[in-house]
């Protein structure tokens, strides 16, 4: 996976993540997610090139930003899923407020599991929590 554009403290991440309004368990799991996802990078991505139709014709999309929100999602156009924010609300959306991160192979197939920890360390001191109130515009 091509990494590019700044890189999220977990600070930072947590901050974003709760403006757009993850909370409790699913802070933890979202940011753990995105750090599986993109490790962080804004403007990480993915090119998927998959068999279909008849003829076997192959499928390119591409999965984009923090939590890699693949081109089959249009209502998230190319230029958006690579900014902080928007690519933060639509993961909101997309997984029912929280409650649902099976669209993202990271969580079904557990790779998110091994940055719990971490996640919920940075979490637990607090810090993070000063830049709540700026982060949105700091990565407009």
């Amino acid at each position: 996976m091509p990494i590019g554009g700044r890189r999220l403290s977990i600070e930072e991440a947590l901050a974003l993540c709760y403006a757009v309004g993850f909370r409790g368990g699913q802070l933890t799991r979202a940011v753990a997610l995105m750090t599986a996802e993109s490790g962080r990078y804004v403007e990480a991505y993915n090119v998927n090139a998959t068999e279909g139709g008849v003829d076997s014709t192959l499928i390119f999309s591409i999965d984009r930003g923090l939590f890699q929100i693949n081109t089959l999602h249009i209502s998230v156009g190319m230029a958006e899923s690579f900014k902080a924010v928007p690519n933060a609300m639509f993961t909101f959306q997309l997984s029912d407020s929280g409650t649902d991160f099976t669209p993202w192979m990271a969580f079904v197939n557990d790779a998110h599991v091994k940055f719990m920890d971490q996640v919920k360390a940075v979490r637990n001191k607090d810090e993070w929590r000063e830049l709540v109130p700026t982060i949105l515009e700091e990565l407009a």
